[in-house]
């Protein structure tokens, strides 16, 4: 039975109590179950630094540019990679089963897409940018706005020398771009669940980079940071913000590695917001201290390597941009129409393939593994069906519908019509139990990443997604016959064929691709 008492949580316990305690939700519910959401004290789902000095970028087009230079600065190209992952690149209005009624009669509450998946649409990360300047933005530490398409100054210092420090890098880099995760943009919403689903969109992020510059981003991300150190250089409360990643970028001359305190600025811009009264839950409290007393792995820094801005030709960026900008999902929407078999495993390989680069050169590399319940796949039988590395084979025969159904806590998805759904599961227990939160947040990002890579490669076969993280997961792991301690499944994702009389309203905020 799942343990509710968190007031005394003991020293690195945290992170396997959260994932039992996520993995039996359904059944035991979580701390607070008379938590409820309020609407008006909801915070922004971007940060919002506004007494900052911003510095706007123009949006990257999607179609050739004869005004782009041939290589553009290592800014330039983080930046690029920020608003096509994160910026608002859309307005949509499209009828579906998952939004309040007031999407639909108020121009005011219109959703706005984003290129990257995010659980609820809360969009919880935020980018800093630590800078020694290039020609086109000076050095200092800077805040990526959504809302602007710029980088917001936070500091007018060159923070290159001493974040390379503090994660004992041996080279030196130009840049180094650092994901934080804001807790309450997400937990205001969904109470102490909000941990578990803020760790898949670091990998979500992940991911969507990686469409714009493919190879050139393969073992990059470091997420063996000194979270309180970083946090400190950007002038973060880490029981408020995580930091979770830093990706050093353009390699400059290597020299010895050299020690140091970090000394902020003397006063730390504050951001906006909108809300009244922020709430701390106490999950999360345990979960990032014990992340404050757990030391990272520097083993695999010979591994790591910067990004070079130049490995990806501005022409596969643009690729990759449309791409993420096409990407969407769909509520209620499935026709009942099959997918192929071939689409499948190929939705399934490009899923592992995702994953694969989140686990390089982590010290711990939890699998993923997939249940796919099959409804109507051209070339398959209904039944339930596992991928775990060794190719998809049967396991239980029939429809497995009404189990489905049963399982799932919303009505936001017609399950029936689904061509299939697809479980990602992933060894969540085991990694806390190896590498306490370090684990746990690896596996949810490499989750995370396999969930957006599946999606963004769908929409390119024109198969619609429907993806939720709200169901029994203890339920379908002993439906599979899985131990939830060796495997657990994390995320749903229904695969199938919008009707095409669903209306829709796509007006695109980049130039050169319109509809």
């Amino acid at each position: 039975m799942t343990t509710k008492d968190w007031t005394a949580v003991p020293a690195g316990t945290a992170a396997v109590r959260y994932a039992n305690l996520i993995i039996d939700r359904a059944r035991e519910g979580l701390l607070d179950d008379s938590y409820h959401v309020d609407w008006d004290n909801a915070p922004l789902t971007v940060a919002d630094y506004r007494t900052a000095q911003l510095r706007l970028v123009d949006p990257p087009r999607t179609d050739d540019d004869a005004t782009r230079a041939a290589k553009d600065s290592v800014s330039r190209v983080i930046s690029d990679v920020c608003f096509s992952a994160y910026g608002i690149n859309a307005a949509r209005l499209n009828i579906n089963l998952n939004d309040r009624p007031e999407v639909h009669a108020r121009v005011s509450s219109i959703k706005w897409a984003r290129g990257a998946a995010s659980g609820g649409g809360r969009y919880c990360a935020d980018f800093y940018l630590v800078h020694a300047g290039d020609e086109t933005l000076d050095a200092g530490v800077y805040h990526y706005s959504v809302i602007s398409n710029g980088w917001e100054r936070l500091q007018r210092h060159d923070r290159t020398e001493q974040l390379r420090s503090i994660q004992q890098y041996s080279f030196r880099a130009r840049s180094y771009l650092v994901v934080t995760i804001n807790y309450w943009r997400s937990g205001f919403k969904y109470n102490d669940f909000a941990y578990q689903a803020t760790s898949m969109d670091v990998g979500t992020f992940f991911a969507a980079e990686a469409e714009m510059l493919g190879d050139a981003v393969a073992g990059t991300w470091d997420m063996e940071v000194d979270e309180t150190r970083i946090a400190e250089l950007l002038g973060l409360d880490p029981f408020d913000e995580g930091v979770y990643a830093v990706q050093p970028w353009d390699r400059a001359d290597a020299v010895p590695v050299a020690g140091g305190d970090v000394h902020p600025a003397p006063e730390t811009l504050p951001s906006y917001r909108r809300d009244r009264d922020p709430v701390r839950f106490v999950t999360t409290l345990a979960l990032q201290r014990d992340m404050a007393h757990e030391r990272p792995d520097w083993s695999t820094r010979d591994a790591l390597r910067p990004v070079d801005s130049g490995a990806a030709p501005s022409a596969a960026r643009r690729s990759g941009a449309q791409r993420l900008q096409n990407r969407e999902t769909s509520f209620g929407r499935f026709s009942g129409a099959s997918i192929d078999a071939e689409a499948l495993t190929t939705l399934l390989a490009q899923s592992r393939a995702a994953a694969a680069t989140v686990r390089l050169g982590a010290t711990v590399q939890p699998d993923l593994a997939h249940l796919v319940y099959v409804n109507n796949v051209d070339g398959l039988r209904e039944g339930l069906y596992i991928d775990d590395g060794r190719g998809l084979r049967e396991i239980a025969p029939g429809d497995h519908s009404p189990f489905l159904e049963s399982t799932y806590f919303l009505h936001n998805y017609m399950g029936r019509r689904a061509a299939c759904t697809v479980i990602l599961c992933a060894a969540v227990v085991d990694a806390a139990h190896a590498r306490g939160v370090r684990g746990y947040r690896l596996t949810n990002a490499m989750v995370g990443a396999a969930c957006q890579s599946m999606l963004t490669r769908a929409n390119g076969l024109g198969i619609g997604t429907g993806t939720a993280l709200g169901f029994d997961a203890a339920a379908h792991a002993e439906h599979a016959g899985l131990d939830v301690t060796v495997m657990a499944p994390m995320l749903m994702i229904m695969l199938g064929v919008d009707t095409p009389a669903t209306g829709r309203v796509h007006a695109f905020t980049t130039k050169g691709a319109a509809s």
